[in-house]
């Protein structure tokens, strides 16, 4: 199921090609018998900026790594109530970072 906010590409829109633009779901008619059920927020600037589309799929994204800075965080975190080193953070930041 699909939610507003969600990223997804169009996979069938017969009246205006549309066919593998990507953008963000922004509203989704009820009405089933509906032929354009989908209204997406275009974010590659080509052609129409939004339009009602036939079907679309979610775009799944990997989470990104935490940056340097939220690791070290996390191993500071991780580590309280210890006596770590400088290094014993750096370490454990690096592991979390990936």
């Amino acid at each position: 199921m699909f939610s507003i906010g969600d990223r997804v590409r169009v996979t069938a829109d017969p009246v205006v090609n549309n066919i593998g633009r990507t953008g963000v779901l922004v509203d989704v008619e009820g009405d089933e018998f509906d032929p354009y059920p989908y209204h997406v927020q275009f974010d590659d600037g080509d052609g129409v900026a939004d339009d009602w589309v036939s079907r679309v799929e979610k775009l799944v994204t990997a989470p990104s790594a935490p940056s340097r800075a939220d690791a070290v965080a996390q191993a500071r975190a991780a580590l309280e109530g210890t006596s770590p080193t400088a290094a014993d953070i750096i370490r454990l930041a690096e592991f979390l970072a990936g």
